[in-house]
């Protein structure tokens, strides 16, 4: 029994590791967000440029800019974003909108 049981252990503990490195096949992510035009919410296909860099001011730019033109309804969007691997190894980043 004890033997089973530790056999189920290491198979459960194998398939985790075989998820968790299944979901890190992209470094793609969403991000969420609300912009105003004049005071109100922004409504229609806005053109959204997103940079990464490594300091909240002065930093130096991480990757390349992403372009891309959501449809905005009542000031809110949803983007995909991917800055790639290297992007995010461990360090602060800050994202200009």
């Amino acid at each position: 029994m004890k033997a089973n049981l530790h056999s189920l252990f290491i198979l459960l503990a194998l398939l985790v590791g075989v998820n968790q490195t299944a979901a890190q096949d992209s470094t793609a992510f969403t991000y969420q967000g609300q912009l105003q035009d004049g005071g109100t919410n922004a409504n229609g296909i806005y053109t959204m440029i997103f940079k990464l860099y490594d300091s909240s001011s002065g930093g130096n730019q991480i990757s390349s800019a992403v372009t891309t033109s959501p449809t905005l309804a009542n000031g809110l969007f949803t983007v995909n974003l991917d800055f790639g691997a290297n992007a995010f190894i461990g360090y602060a980043r800050w994202l200009d909108i």
